[in-house]
């Protein structure tokens, strides 16, 4: 109950008890003092009357004159002297009492001391008739005791003194407390009021307030903690818009970053889709062996820059939070077949003996990102080939445990590479690190691909472990948990051929072709021939608003950057124009390969997105989704798997 109530409540009934507890404990006190100074002034009278009493009473009991003793006795008590007398003999025989009965109380007796109450000291006894207080004397005559006398006062007086003294003290302590009260109360509140507002300073604080200042009058410690307070809240304003002003120019940083990014995946991307496109299109050709060799080394190398700017785009995607995952049916035995696949003729090249070799008990399909778990286990095959020149490297894809509807599944690579000290064990999975500066000398590479294939093994739930020694080789593997699905994913047909199959009427696909870059055009415009397409071209975003306005297409590809108008406005333009012109695909055919470049595109309009560089396979597959009338099959320009098939140990 006490816990519930307010700090002010609780200090303020503390106070008020203890001047209650005070004033009570000072009153009675006082009383006391009081009554027991009264008593001892009747024990001073009591000593002050013994000789006179002596003197009184040794006459008539030396000449046993019992009367007049009597009579004595009933006229001091009448008077008022006494309250009471008692006289006995010296043979404990009674002589006279006055206001004692004797019949009551009992004769006093001098041995026992006690009868009736009576109290040899004096002091204040209860007897049958209430408070009184005795006094016993020995009546004696030249050096002859010749009886005893009992005489006392009331303490009813006393009693009644007493009574009044303590009401008219408890009258002063209420008075008192009353007053204490107030006084405590303008304390109170004078001592509360700053704490409340320093509470609700607090509060304000807390919420985000960092102008509150309390404030609290004088130089008591309240006003010191007051300052302190007000101190210490503009020290966090302060640290608040250093930090507001940090971030913003973080946030500045990272908006220039994710710029510069842009810029320079644009302007990389656009080149290098003339460079591998034009590539691909002369190794479709007749070459003699030394012009072939050429154009593949120029494809390869345009797409290990790719790699590397891919590389860079999911570092900063992951580092941004940026990246998302996606879950969709994929069958994992074909996945690792494929990727291991595409190592077989690297390895041979280098004279390496190439295994694989996967569990028969895997799941027929598993969801997840597909194209993630492709490119952390590709990531692994590289490294493995690149560093490895002579014995083996083998790859393995292992159930580790099934049940539940899920399935734990390990992708293994083993070589018997150049090893990794266990010192650099460490720094291996940091981006830009690699296990010694001389292997980026000998071997080249950015440091981020382990990096990224940590990052993502981490962002799908899974662990990545790493087992080396120098010399002997490594051990790369990774582990997920992933759901078992039934339903298959959609399967591609892949067979190739030379053009894009006419429609109905025999009428073949026309595409516009809106692209300001003049050798990123011709490689488009190649592409389409080969697969057989009619096209129209536009150089900038007005001109492919225009030609869309007056003839008829049945798709667009649009690039984004583009003088007079770019992709995004041409693209809400057309999607204006009235009647089938309105609702033409449009493909983004573009460098910006940012997850915000494709929304932006979405919401701009466009069906599709196709990321520079790419390949004719690539084209085709987006044509054939958005032209379900015309029937094209995609090239299978995939290399053919060439893997010894063994079991991994």
């Amino acid at each position: 109950m006490l816990a519930r109530t307010s700090f002010r409540f609780r200090i303020f009934a503390a106070g008020i008890l203890a001047i209650v507890a005070t004033a009570a404990a000072l009153t009675f006190a006082h009383a006391i003092q009081v009554r027991e100074a009264l008593l001892n002034q009747l024990a001073a009278r009591a000593a002050s009357d013994r000789p006179f009493l002596n003197a009184t009473f040794a006459a008539p009991l030396a000449e046993r004159d019992y009367a007049t003793a009597a009579q004595i006795v009933r006229e001091s008590v009448a008077a008022g002297s006494f309250a009471h007398l008692v006289l006995c003999d010296a043979q404990d025989r009674l002589v006279a009492a006055a206001g004692w009965t004797i019949e009551r109380d009992g004769l006093p007796s001098v041995a026992e001391g006690k009868s009736g109450g009576r109290l040899s000291d004096g002091r204040l006894a209860n007897g049958a008739v209430g408070a009184r207080l005795l006094f016993e004397m020995p009546i004696e005559f030249a050096d002859q005791r010749l009886g005893y006398l009992f005489f006392g006062f009331s303490a009813a007086a006393i009693d009644e003194a007493f009574a009044a003294l303590l009401w008219r003290s408890l009258w002063v302590s209420l008075a008192a407390i009353l007053a204490g009260g107030l006084l405590l109360g303008l304390a109170h509140r004078s001592t509360t009021r700053p704490l409340v507002e320093l509470a609700r300073a607090s509060d304000a604080l807390r919420r985000g307030d960092y102008r509150v200042r309390p404030s609290a009058p004088g130089d008591d410690e309240i006003a010191a903690l007051a300052q302190s307070f007000s101190t210490m809240a503009a020290e966090i304003e302060r640290r608040v818009a250093e930090l507001g002003l940090a971030r913003d120019q973080a946030d500045a940083a990272n908006r220039a970053k994710s710029q510069f990014l842009a810029m320079m995946s644009h302007e990389i991307r656009t080149p290098m889709n003339g460079v591998i496109g034009s590539a691909s299109l002369l190794l479709e050709t007749d070459l003699v062996p030394g012009q072939r060799k050429i154009a593949a080394t120029i494809r390869d190398s345009a797409d290990h820059l790719t790699r590397v700017l891919g590389d860079l785009l999911d570092f900063s995607k992951l580092e941004a939070g940026h990246l998302d995952l996606e879950c969709r049916p994929f069958d994992p035995r074909a996945l690792f077949e494929s990727a291991a696949g595409g190592f077989a003729g690297a390895a041979a090249a280098k004279g390496l003996r190439f295994e694989a070799a996967a569990d028969a008990n895997l799941p027929a399909f598993v969801a997840g990102d597909e194209a993630r778990v492709r490119q952390a286990l590709i990531n692994f095959l590289s490294n493995a080939i690149k560093f490895t020149a002579r014995g083996t490297v083998r790859a393995a894809l292992d159930v580790v445990s099934r049940g539940a509807g899920r399935a734990v599944l390990r992708f293994r690579v083993v070589d018997t590479g150049i090893g990794i000290a266990p010192a650099a064990l460490p720094e291996l999975f940091r981006e830009f690190r690699q296990a010694d500066a001389t292997i980026t000398r000998r071997y080249g590479g950015t440091g981020l691909g382990l990096a990224i294939a940590k990052r993502l093994i981490d962002r799908m739930g899974g662990t990545i472990t790493v087992d080396s020694a120098p010399g002997e080789g490594s051990v790369f593997a990774f582990e997920l948990d992933m759901p078992e699905v039934q339903e298959a994913p959609v399967a591609q047909a892949a067979r190739k051929v030379e053009a894009l199959a006419p429609g109905a009427g025999g009428r073949r696909a026309r595409v516009l072709v809106a692209e300001d870059n003049e050798t990123n055009r011709a490689v488009v415009l190649s592409m389409l021939d080969r697969l057989g397409v009619e096209y129209a071209v536009a150089e900038d975003g007005r001109q492919a608003l225009e030609i869309a306005a007056r003839e008829d297409f049945d798709l667009i590809l649009m690039d984004l950057h583009m003088p007079e108008l770019d992709g995004y406005g041409a693209a809400a333009a057309i999607r204006a124009l009235p009647g089938a012109r309105g609702k033409l695909p449009i493909v983004a055919c573009t460098a910006n390969a940012f997850a915000d470049d494709v929304a932006r595109c979405r919401s701009a309009g466009m069906d599709g997105h196709l990321a520079k560089p790419f390949r004719l396979r690539q084209l085709a597959e987006e044509l054939r989704k958005h032209l379900p009338d015309f029937a094209l099959v995609v090239p299978d320009l995939r290399p053919a798997p060439d893997v010894a098939r063994a079991a991994v140990p």
